[in-house]
């Protein structure tokens, strides 16, 4: 069975999606607002629900809020699109409710795609992992690998690394000096960075 879509303008103003890192979240005020709910009701019902520990951690993050022109702050929660979805199919079950939930779930998505595509946009130029190896037991790379991935000059990573402030020992075990072969043949220098496994 498929339903016709929902215009978010049939609604109040959208729903209002927004990230913490790269996940898309909503509030608890903006749930209550969107449904026609009283915010301390939203509240209610989250801290009402049956859930493990880790659902509960990953999806409603608590968190405060002061209101305009007030310096008294009160709780509210940040929540995950998976955190949305389990408390709507719960609590809500108004007339218009199914039309309301798809439209702040295409919110979610929406928000989602254009984060992926924000992300891949602005990491397309950097290779997929930096260049890395495994020798003797050791995870190694090299001061050039590093300069090429993050777009440095590769005599300012050599730099830093000659300047870090570190027990000699500590420089020793981590940063081995080497040579390698430029394009013209010349030996230029390079630090291999080691990282032993544990």
């Amino acid at each position: 069975m498929t339903y016709p879509l929902v215009s978010e303008s049939e609604f109040p103003q959208p729903p209002l999606i927004g990230t913490v890192g790269d996940i898309a979240v909503t509030t608890s005020l903006e749930i209550a607002r969107y449904f026609g709910k009283r915010h301390d009701n939203v509240l209610r019902d989250i801290n009402n629900l049956q859930l493990s520990d880790f659902f509960r951690d990953l999806n409603y993050q608590t968190s405060q809020y002061t209101p305009e022109g007030q310096t008294r702050s009160y709780p509210m929660y940040y929540v995950t699109k998976d955190g949305f979805s389990l408390l709507a199919m719960t609590c809500f079950h108004d007339p218009d409710a199914l039309q309301r939930k798809e439209v702040f779930i295409n919110a979610f998505n929406s928000v989602e795609a254009w984060f992926r595509a924000s992300s891949e946009e602005k990491d397309a130029h950097l290779p997929a992992i930096p260049q890395v190896s495994i020798v003797n037991g050791k995870v190694v790379t090299s001061s050039l690998a590093i300069a090429e991935y993050f777009g440095k000059l590769h005599k300012n990573i050599l730099r830093g690394i000659e300047q870090l402030d570190c027990s000699k020992e500590f420089g020793l075990l981590n940063f081995e000096p080497s040579y390698y072969l430029n394009q013209d043949g010349r030996e230029q220098p390079i630090y291999h960075i080691i990282q032993l496994i544990s």
